[in-house]
């Protein structure tokens, strides 16, 4: 696929139709254009270029440059998505008023599957966002590269974030364990794996394909009993990590800069005494 063949999928998912995005993609290479010339260009009939033209038009896609000669010329690629931009906000304010009151937040026990990749990295960027004391990221090279590309490291976020990693990174607002068998594990699992607990009451779980083309298994949750074993796992394996660099060092403890996980109060062992358990943690809630 061509790079102007993959840009003219990536504008129909801005809601242009396919001869819309490809008469929109020749006004970029001829300007001004008339719509005979484009339906010459583009193999089309004039009729459906011509309607094209008004369509784009109304979407603040294209221009009519001339009148007389009806000569189009394309809205620069930056402003047409600003436009864009801005009528997505505009949109997405009524529908959140219009929807607000239907909506029902309440956790459930239940456990989600999910299909696409960007549904994982997006589930990664809402567990991220609303965390308030721990994230823990067991995460192989292909996707901590994903989510570096989408900024999902750059701010420092209100909770502590720990990354086990398997190859040599640096980021910043996160303390980093390497495992030392890094190679030997991308070598010995396929695909790559990608586990996330924040605050003992949520979890993710995927498992990907090399390049990232597709999910093969994922599941979410907001449990607070799966999610507090995910949490374990996780810091478990973080510990003897460091435990296996350093024999002196009190694995207990956890590597240095790291809080041993019961000093979190973690919300969700709270909730799940609250919800099953007789004892009741005092003076412990935040």
């Amino acid at each position: 696929m061509s790079s102007m063949e993959h840009a003219g999928k990536l504008l129909m998912s801005f809601g242009l139709t396919e001869i819309e995005s490809r008469v929109y993609l020749q006004l970029l290479r001829q300007n001004p254009a008339t719509g005979y010339q484009v339906a010459q260009a583009i193999g089309k009939p004039a009729a459906n270029v011509y309607n094209a033209l008004k369509n784009l038009e109304m979407k603040s896609a294209a221009l009519l440059q001339d009148e007389s000669r009806k000569q189009y010329s394309p809205v620069p690629v930056r402003n047409f998505f600003q436009f864009q931009e801005r009528n997505f906000k505009i949109r997405k304010n009524q529908i959140e008023a219009l929807l607000s009151g239907f909506e029902n937040n309440k956790e459930d026990e239940k456990v989600y599957s999910i299909k696409s990749v960007e549904q994982v990295l997006d589930r990664c960027h809402a567990m991220f966002s609303s965390a308030r004391k721990v994230i823990l990221i067991d995460a192989f090279p292909a996707i901590v590269d994903a989510l570096v590309l989408r900024d999902e490291f750059n701010k420092k976020p209100k909770a502590d974030v720990y990354l086990k990693a398997y190859t040599h990174v640096t980021l910043d607002h996160v303390q980093v364990s390497v495992d030392a068998r890094g190679d030997a594990v991308l070598h010995d699992y396929p695909g790559q794996w990608l586990k996330v607990s924040i605050d003992g009451a949520e979890f993710l779980l995927a498992f990907l394909a090399k390049d990232l083309s597709q999910v093969y298994q994922a599941i979410w949750s907001q449990s607070n009993f799966l999610s507090l074993i995910v949490y374990q796992g996780i810091w478990s394996e973080m510990l003897l990590d460091q435990r296996g660099k350093n024999s002196e060092h009190n694995a207990w403890e956890g590597p240095e800069g790291y809080k041993p996980s019961h000093k979190y109060s973690l919300p969700g062992y709270i909730k799940l005494l609250d919800q099953f358990g007789e004892a009741k943690i005092k003076g412990k809630r935040q």
